[in-house]
């Protein structure tokens, strides 16, 4: 085999190593989707989401999402039967407008907090952060399996 053919069969190989990982990486984790503001939509409500700070989405393991304009819209799905296999939520920080995974951020119900569908929901990094909010907004702190089991709207 001359030169050339060496060159053709690296090009080759390096392809299909390329679509590998590519195939690899979709395969993994869902991650969080950017919501366009006042362009998507509620999958419950159907209201445009319209306030970063109160958003959330599930996203599938193939990267489509399905956006909330409020985190009790999110909750309200969820509920029963709760999130799709192989799928993730996320909700987006109160405080840094930056996505969190659901199950781990920390929830302030507090009837005075202004969401979209005044549902009175933030969602928090921390605990303490849950907390210094609930001193603007008197609520109750929870994770999310209690959010879950006891929030009522």
């Amino acid at each position: 085999m001359g030169p050339d053919g060496y060159r053709q069969s690296h090009c080759s190989l390096l392809a299909i190593l390329v679509l590998l990982l590519l195939t690899a990486c979709q395969r993994g984790e869902p991650r969080p989707v950017d919501i366009v503001l006042d362009e998507d939509s509620c999958a419950v409500c159907r209201m445009a989401v319209s306030q970063q700070r109160f958003a959330a989405e599930i996203v599938k393991r193939d990267g489509t999402a399905l956006y909330f304009d409020d985190i009790g819209c999110l909750v309200e799905m969820t509920r029963d039967p709760g999130i799709p296999d192989g799928a993730a939520a996320f909700v987006v920080d109160f405080n840094s407008n930056g996505w969190l995974e659901a199950r781990t951020a920390q929830y302030l119900h507090a009837r005075t907090l202004p969401s979209p569908m005044s549902y009175g929901l933030g969602a928090f990094a921390s605990t303490a952060e849950a907390t210094a909010a609930g001193r603007e907004w008197p609520g109750k702190v929870m994770g999310w399996e209690q959010l879950i089991r006891e929030w009522q709207p």
